[in-house]
């Protein structure tokens, strides 16, 4: 997912971009994106709220990516990526606990 997220703002950035690899590991993807719903993973914590997780996870491991970059920019970046999703028709809705996000099946 990474580097489809890098190739998309890069590409949304005016960057000429061309994705290589391989697509044959998908099929044993979910589709589910969660950017923190377990924290820490030893203790199976749970978070109700997506952002005090990843507040835990940033205060725990300091050095993490979540850790150098601002709570705006990573919701702006995860509303560029949904948008994108939606727009080549794969559209994305927030699960009934509020804390993932899957395909909106329907």
């Amino acid at each position: 997912m990474a580097g489809m997220a890098a190739a998309l703002f890069a590409v949304n950035r005016g960057v000429k971009t061309i994705q290589a690899g391989r697509s044959g590991e998908s099929v044993f993807v979910s589709g589910l994106l969660d950017l923190t719903g377990v924290h820490p993973i030893s203790a199976s914590q749970r978070w109700d709220d997506l952002w005090a997780g990843i507040d835990a996870l940033v205060h725990d491991i300091s050095d993490h990516p979540y850790a150098r970059i601002q709570k705006e920019e990573i919701k702006d970046a995860f509303t560029e990526l949904l948008i994108f999703l939606k727009n080549a028709g794969h559209p994305y809705s927030r699960y009934a606990d509020g804390t993932r996000i899957g395909p909106a099946y329907g």
